[in-house]
Formats: C-alpha cells, structure tokens, sequence
C-alpha cells in the first residue's frame, strides 16, 4: 500500500512537471578562493573577505527559454562595494533562447544599462559516471573545460531543462550544482537550494537599455578603460609639475 502511494505521489508530481513545462529555481552562489595562493597578508585579506561574500539568485525555465538573475535584498551585502576589499557576487542577468540560439546579458552600469547580445554560448560536456543526490533528485555529474577554466556540473535528468546557473546549458537535464576553478584552484560554487513548479512564472526578455553585440560592448569597455587610464595619467603628470 505504501509502495504504491509513493508511486502515485511521484506519478502525479511529474505528470504536473511535463505537463507545465516552468521550473523556477533558487540558487545561492559563494566564493571558494584559496587561502594558501595568497602570497602576502593584503592577499589574504583579500582572499578572506571575498569568501564572505554571497550572492542568490534566481532561474525560470522552460523548454524553450530561460531567465537567470539575481535576487536583490535589502541588507547590509546590498550596500558593500567590491572596491580593493573583496569581489562581489556576479550582478548580470541573462535570457536564453533555446529555440533561436540567442543569449542576452543585460549590464547594470552606474549611468547606463546595456542589453548584450549574442550567439547561445557552448560546452564541451563530458558525462561522468558519478550520481549522488541534490535536494532529492538523482543527479549525474559532467565537466567541462573552456581556456584555463574547467567545470563540474550535478544535472538532474529527471528534470529535462537544459537550462542551469548564469549561461550554461545543454545538458539532457537542469543543472543543480555548478563548479568553476581556475588555473589556481580558486572556485566559485553556485548550488541550487529550491526547486519548484511555477507555470505562473513569467519568462521576459530584457527591453530597457541599449542594444549592442558583444564585440561593440567590449570595444566600449576598451574605450572606457583607456580613457580612465589617461585621465590616471594626467593627474601623476600634473602631481609632478
């Protein structure tokens, strides 16, 4: 008799799942840099304070397009700024279209915000055989490698989204738990905490800003960062006369 409750509980949970076709998942991200590279006390610091700091956010999903950004909150962290103390939680928000391969990032700049497009980016996923489980779901793990970064990613297949945290995508299952480390074995983790069915949920793509391609906003970030170069030497020139 139990055995055939849990079944009907998990036939009809699923049944409502693929029925919807909306998944909306909470995540929480956190810095894992590691405290032996620091070598100086300023670095440790550094290194320490960054740690601290988290970040939540938010994904909305459905078969054929995604929304990933985070969740503002009215604390203290709210108030922090990166600066020389620490590095603050990723602040961009992404829409991802599976079915036109177009992925926006919409920039919060302090005096303009811009909409970036581009092509949907790829991995090069490799499943692994190790399965485990992330808030009850079966997951499977698969990594990925992209320049001197690698990734480990805990997917559920039960959950058939290629959608997961930030852009990534692809695999036959949404992605619970992302890993990224670099070449100094510096990390940041980004886990998922809730999982539930929204069909109410709203999946928009970002309209305020400019519209700009990736080459041209990274051509504007060049720009900009030279300029600020300059202006930082004029000012040691005029220091000296």
């Amino acid at each position: 008799m139990i055995k055939k409750l849990l079944f009907l509980t998990l036939f009809f949970e699923f049944s409502i799942l693929f029925a919807q076709e909306k998944l909306e998942i909470k995540y929480e991200f956190e810095y894992a840099f590691d405290l032996s590279k620091a070598d100086k006390a300023s670095m440790l610091d550094f290194y320490k304070a960054t740690n601290e700091n988290k970040g939540d956010y938010n994904l909305i999903t459905s078969k054929t397009e995604a929304t990933f950004a985070p969740i503002e909150k009215l604390n203290n962290q709210q108030n922090k700024t990166g600066g020389g103390g620490s590095m603050l939680p990723p602040r961009n928000s992404y829409y991802l279209n599976y079915s036109t391969n177009e992925i926006v990032e919409l920039k919060d700049m302090i005096s303009k915000s811009f909409i970036v497009t581009d092509s949907l980016p790829t991995y090069n996923w490799v499943i692994q055989k190790e399965k485990t489980k992330l808030l009850g779901y079966d997951v499977k793990l698969a990594s990925a490698t992209r320049g001197k970064l690698t990734y480990e990613a805990w997917f559920a297949p039960k959950l058939n989204f290629k959608s997961g945290p930030f852009s990534f995508n692809g695999l036959p299952g949404v992605i619970l738990q992302l890993t990224e480390t670099d070449a100094q074995g510096h990390q940041k983790i980004t886990k998922a905490v809730e999982v539930k069915i929204n069909d109410k949920a709203r999946i928009n793509k970002p309209t305020k800003g400019e519209v700009i391609s990736k080459e041209g906003y990274e051509a504007f970030m060049e720009e900009m960062l030279q300029k600020q170069q300059e202006r930082l030497n004029n000012r040691v020139i005029r220091k000296i006369d």
